[in-house]
């Protein structure tokens, strides 16, 4: 990606990739690492050609979107990925040394995490009852109203007409991010966090 990284944790493992938490080294921006478990392989007869693989669906996907025009009366909150790569992996075999690859792309940190992590979920796919948590209405409202908002920006923000369906929507893939900036107090709505769709993989 051209930026020196710095390694600060693990941050999640799903079934396709797993994630870091990273610091860029010269801003001090804290980001999150995602690398794509699956391999890209090369023949060994085209190493030294340029290399330029097409990119995941999830990022094809989201820059198709982000270069959407705004659309009036419309707000969208997305996940966005600031660049993305494919570097060679690690093998332990010196015949597949060079030839093998993985995806990674770095992405805008949501520091409040999911609304509800996977390993929140019962067996079943649905939260389990937790009777003392207690969330305000205005966060839930806030949360219902941005989610549909970027929905809605999926359906109809496409200047050639044509919807992305996001087709993997859950709290799992809902993210919280809390403004880190000064804050307006004559604003309760600066108070509550954003909520972010991500995870276009099924998209």
């Amino acid at each position: 990606t051209g930026e020196t990284l710095m390694f600060v944790k693990h941050f999640g493992q799903g079934a396709e990739s797993a994630a870091q938490l990273v610091k860029n080294a010269h801003t001090g921006e804290v980001l999150v690492r995602k690398v794509v478990m699956a391999l890209y392989r090369r023949a060994p007869d085209l190493l030294n050609t340029p290399f330029h693989p097409k990119p995941p669906r999830e990022i094809e996907i989201l820059d198709r979107i982000h270069s959407w025009p705004e659309v009036r009366g419309i707000t969208h909150y997305l996940s966005q990925c600031y660049s993305h790569e494919y570097q060679k992996a690690k093998v332990s075999s010196e015949a597949q040394a060079g030839t093998l690859y993985r995806h990674v792309g770095l992405w805008k940190m949501c520091n409040g995490g999911a609304v509800i992590r996977n390993d929140e979920l019962n067996a079943a796919g649905t939260l389990g009852i937790r009777m003392t948590d207690s969330i305000p209405m205005a966060a839930i409202g806030r949360c219902i109203w941005q989610v549909m908002s970027s929905f809605h920006f999926l359906g109809h923000g496409n200047p050639e007409g044509i919807p992305v369906q996001h087709r993997d929507a859950h709290p799992g893939n809902i993210f919280m991010h809390w403004n880190t900036g000064p804050v307006d107090l004559d604003n309760p709505s600066a108070l509550l966090p954003d909520f972010i769709l991500g995870d276009f993989g099924e998209a």
